[in-house]
């Protein structure tokens, strides 16, 4: 599993320091908007398949900040507080009936990473 985050992480790491290179937290959002199309721009120069990367970025975005994630997580923790043979009839719920669409997409979002390349680690380019 840390090494499945590990390999998220690389790619969707550009994407994401494009966000904090162009939004500040007093940046208006068309200002923001404008110069994270400047980055993307910039970074699909640098390397053409940097698409596949905001893919995944965009992906893993919903799939974590999604509502279902959150409910997922919360039910985690508390059933961590029970014993194991509770735990093991959460995770067979959990894959069965509670949390199939959540499991549908982690396991595309895993494929994604696991059969495709991402040959895009661009460095921040200043727009300064």
């Amino acid at each position: 599993m840390r090494a499945y985050l590990t390999q998220l992480r690389d790619v969707i790491d550009q994407p994401i320091n494009d966000v904090k290179a162009s939004c500040s937290p007093r940046t208006s959002q068309s200002d923001c908007d404008n110069a994270l199309r400047k980055y993307h721009r910039m970074n699909k120069e640098k390397c053409s398949e940097y698409d596949k990367n905001l893919e995944v970025y965009e992906k893993s975005r919903h799939f974590f900040g999604g509502t279902e994630f959150d409910r997922f997580m919360k039910t985690v923790s508390e059933i961590f507080e029970n014993g194991d043979e509770m735990a093991l009839a959460f995770f067979v719920d959990m894959v069965l009936v509670e949390f199939i669409d959540l499991v549908k997409e982690g396991r595309s979002l895993y494929r994604m990473l696991a059969f495709n390349n991402y040959r895009c680690y661009v460095g921040n380019v200043a727009l300064f």
